[in-house]
């Protein structure tokens, strides 16, 4: 999306979230949130900019935090993407420290050593978070409403 858009986005209050990280502009625009909304979970992978806007927009958002084990793990998996000038590494060793710095404004922290245990902890979030009564309790209700009366016109 060139500029002149993605700014008249921004000003028609277009994106549920948007930042500018590394010079670049990144945005989930607010219709993925309204064509998902018949889903049960809708998944952004957004830094902690977007996560705070999307807090402020949907309160009951689940944020959840995930980073490297250590900075040297993050180094490596930074280098590993390409190259990358010395300059450009500080920058974004320095946006990870901010990053952590904003830990305790998400409701869940995962380390992501090993892909695998990662992911299962995500799935485990994913899972709890459904079963929490805010999400189950209408539907249970409005089942058991009509199983009784139906029992009572029978």
């Amino acid at each position: 999306m060139d500029q002149e858009t993605f700014e008249r986005m921004i000003r028609e209050e277009a994106f549920l979230e948007w930042a500018e990280v590394h010079g670049h502009r990144y945005g989930s625009s607010i219709v993925t949130l309204r064509s998902g909304a018949k889903t049960q979970s809708l998944l952004f992978e957004v830094d902690w900019q977007g996560a705070s806007q999307i807090r402020r927009e949907r309160e009951e958002a689940v944020l959840i935090f995930v980073m490297t084990p250590s900075l040297d793990d993050l180094i490596r998996r930074i280098k590993g993407r390409g190259a990358i000038s010395p300059e450009e590494l500080s920058m974004r060793i320095r946006t990870a420290t901010l990053e952590i710095q904003k830990v305790q404004d998400f409701d869940y922290l995962v380390i992501n050593d090993s892909f695998d245990e990662a992911l299962k902890e995500l799935q485990s979030i994913i899972i709890a978070e459904s079963c929490k009564r805010r999400h189950r309790i209408p539907a249970w209700t409005e089942r058991w409403a009509k199983e009784i009366k139906a029992k009572e016109s029978s």
